[in-house]
């Protein structure tokens, strides 16, 4: 599927989002056709954009106050899953909610307890270029909070239980999560970044910034996921 090997993108270019190679609606099409995904869930709906455009069967979107409302559960991501039943689970997850380290941190522990063996959870806005984006509250045109922080803590995690995650240059940082058989390793120093991702400076994270994200080019996603194979690596 992909090689833990892939790199090469870099954050020289921090206005870049690539989206006119990629969109995210692309991305997860893309990884629903790879494992031929059958439900999908969106925690951070808004407009609908993203939500409108995925290719999957069965499609759920959560958000409190969202203005595209089919399909949609208008409630917080915590209410949500409070609701679900321990069976109820999904092939893709979406999460692009509030943009507090807190809040993703609990989206990612909740989305992991409700994904299907073989799914797939995508991350939204984990690499900002710039320290401006990642204020706790919308300061710029870029804003993405502080989600780099819930999503480095659970990279080292989620990698000590067996999984793989890296972070593509679409956007502002998509990153991927799932299940695999080369799961992700770091080394000590990286470690000490990760462990430390609620309370370290901005300029630690932007120190490592590539390594510590395992920040790729948009073409390796389509590198590691473009196929028909339903068979999962």
């Amino acid at each position: 599927m992909y090689s833990n090997k892939q790199k090469g993108a870099t954050r020289s270019n921090t206005q870049a989002t690539n989206e006119h190679i990629i969109n995210r609606a692309d991305m997860i099409n893309m990884i629903a056709k790879k494992i031929d995904a059958k439900s999908y869930l969106e925690i951070g709906v808004q407009t609908g954009k993203t939500f409108r455009a995925v290719n999957i069967q069965n499609k759920v979107g959560v958000d409190p106050d969202p203005k595209w409302k089919d399909q949609t559960d208008v409630m917080g991501s915590d209410q949500y899953f409070d609701m679900l039943e321990d069976d109820d689970k999904f092939d893709v997850i979406f999460i692009d909610g509030l943009h507090h380290w807190q809040q993703v941190a609990r989206d990612i522990a909740n989305s992991i307890d409700h994904l299907n063996e073989g799914g797939v959870i995508l991350v939204d806005d984990c690499a900002p270029k710039q320290k401006a984006y990642q204020t706790r509250q919308p300061s710029v045109l870029h804003w993405t909070g502080d989600v780099w922080r819930a999503w480095l803590r659970y990279r080292l995690r989620m990698s000590e239980k067996g999984w793989f995650s890296c972070t593509y240059d679409v956007a502002f940082g998509l990153g991927i999560l799932h299940k695999h058989n080369e799961p992700t390793e770091f080394n000590e120093d990286l470690k000490a970044i990760m462990s430390d991702s609620w309370q370290c400076d901005y300029e630690d994270f932007e120190s490592k910034f590539d390594d510590v994200l395992d920040f790729r080019p948009v073409e390796s996603f389509i590198d590691d996921w473009q196929g028909d194979e339903n068979a999962k690596s």
